[in-house]
């Protein structure tokens, strides 16, 4: 029984020769996941992409349907159990939902009700009305490019290389989409470009900004259990080395936290910029089997001369906040 190699894969697509037990298993995850296979242009469910390590180091063989069909299962491998680590807005906490069709409404509470207490048994309850309002995931076609070399086949981790780069590589688009992404030219709406967001302003940003940020999510309606910091590797730098209390103990961002909130840097955060807030209630929507398209340039004659393998990642994905107040930016911190 032969193992499932990607890197083997990348470089037999790019000859146009992909055979054997990867074919084999390609095609059958296909199948199962409704979708055509091309030679050119596969479809990876998200647990091919995961380490031999992640899979405990089991074989995986195409004798039937069901030695292969765990691949493709929804409840396996979410796109955020594997590229946690590969992604900050992932490892944040965001909810991730895969296998749509169709826009997805989601609904989502803008004014909350109002309990009320009940001081003997005839008293009428306090009629409160809750304001509901919904946000709209339609598909949209993110592709994210990255290149090989044709000597990865001599490299004896060639395997870990290739799941590296890769996962990097979509890890980091992904946080720029979420993050920063226009809203415009197919690209998603990136949280700091979502309406509603509340601010704190960025001037000497100190302990007392960090917490009033706190202050305002929790206000909005956030639970401190799914609040996290996000911002930039020159921020944090900035707030490791700017104590909470002059003279005493402990900077503003001590330890991977800020405000006792987790925190979490990234080059895909706007310069000079930071957030706060809920993220699992940011979602992100997976059209699709769950996993990606991957497709591989046999035609570029400069890549040819250079012995570069071109590839391309393709998801179709969207994203949305279910409640942006609850967000809380800092932009032009110094």
């Amino acid at each position: 029984m032969q193992r499932f190699s990607l890197a083997r894969t990348i470089l037999d697509m790019s000859a146009g020769a992909l055979q054997g037990a990867d074919r084999k298993l390609l095609e059958t995850t296909a199948t199962l996941a409704g979708v055509h296979f091309d030679l050119q242009r596969i479809y990876l469910p998200w647990s091919l992409l995961k380490s031999h390590d992640d899979l405990d180091a089991r074989d995986l063989t195409v004798a039937s349907a069901g030695s292969a069909g765990y691949l493709v299962a929804t409840s396996n491998d979410a796109a955020r159990d594997v590229l946690r680590g590969y992604s900050v807005t992932l490892s944040a906490g965001i909810t991730a939902i895969d296998g749509l069709v169709g826009d997805l409404a989601v609904p989502r509470v803008t004014t909350s009700p109002t309990a009320s207490a009940i001081p003997t048994e005839g008293t009428m309850i306090t009629d409160s009305q809750p304001a509901f309002g919904q946000t709209v995931l339609t598909p949209k076609v993110l592709a994210c490019y990255c290149e090989f070399s044709r000597l990865l086949a001599k490299q004896a981790n060639a395997e870990l290389v290739v799941r590296m780069v890769m996962l990097s590589a979509l890890g980091m688009f992904l946080d720029k989409q979420i993050l920063n992404g226009s809203g415009a030219s197919g690209e998603l709406t990136g949280l700091f470009n979502v309406t509603g967001l509340q601010t704190q302003t960025g001037t000497t940003l100190a302990q007392l900004g960090v917490t009033t940020m706190k202050k305002l999510s929790a206000e909005a309606g956030a639970v401190d259990r799914e609040l996290a910091f996000v911002s930039t590797p020159a921020v944090r730098l900035l707030l490791e080395n700017r104590e909470r209390v002059a003279g005493g103990a402990g900077f503003v961002w001590d330890k991977s936290a800020v405000a006792d909130l987790p925190a979490f840097a990234s080059n895909e955060c706007p310069a000079a910029s930071m957030l706060v807030g809920p993220w699992p209630q940011v979602i992100l929507g997976q059209w699709g089997p769950p996993g990606l398209t991957l497709e591989i340039n046999p035609f570029d004659p400069t890549g040819f001369k250079q012995g570069v393998i071109q590839a391309r990642m393709i998801l179709t994905a969207d994203a949305a906040v279910i409640r942006p107040a609850a967000f809380i930016k800092s932009t032009s911190i110094t």
